[in-house]
């Protein structure tokens, strides 16, 4: 196996709170060069990142709700809809991490079903974030 075969392995990721346009495009650039599977960025940049990576095999995919997964169900299900509308190819959660260690296991259940649901319907990649630093 190359290197570029590993790569497609990867994703290549930016999440910072302070990302800019120039943080973004370098991520979309090194993820073209390197042969990444993917960037994983906020939503907020998903038509930027789609935009930069168009006719590539990179995907797009946005991180909802992170780092902390407690937006509330129903944000985290308007956050996905805007980041499938917004080109995003897959959709990585985070799980709402009090609700976990609350061992709410219904609400887990309930959060999952929904945004899974909601990505199957758009034919998108859907993964779960759990936070284990917390």
């Amino acid at each position: 196996m190359n290197k570029t075969q590993l790569a497609n392995y990867f994703d290549h990721t930016f999440l910072k709170p302070y990302a800019t346009e120039a943080d973004l495009t370098k991520l979309c650039n090194e993820a073209k060069e390197i042969g990444a599977a993917m960037v994983a960025i906020n939503t907020t940049w998903t038509k930027f990142c789609k935009e930069q990576l168009k006719g590539t095999n990179v995907h797009v995919g946005a991180a909802i709700s992170f780092p902390l997964g407690q937006a509330g169900l129903a944000s985290k299900i308007a956050e996905t809809k805007i980041a499938i509308e917004d080109g995003a190819d897959e959709i990585d959660y985070v799980i709402d991490i009090g609700q976990a260690k609350m061992h709410h296991w219904d609400y887990i259940k309930e959060e999952m079903e929904s945004i899974v649901s909601i990505c199957r319907e758009h034919n998108v990649i859907s993964k779960v974030i759990f936070e284990n630093c917390y």
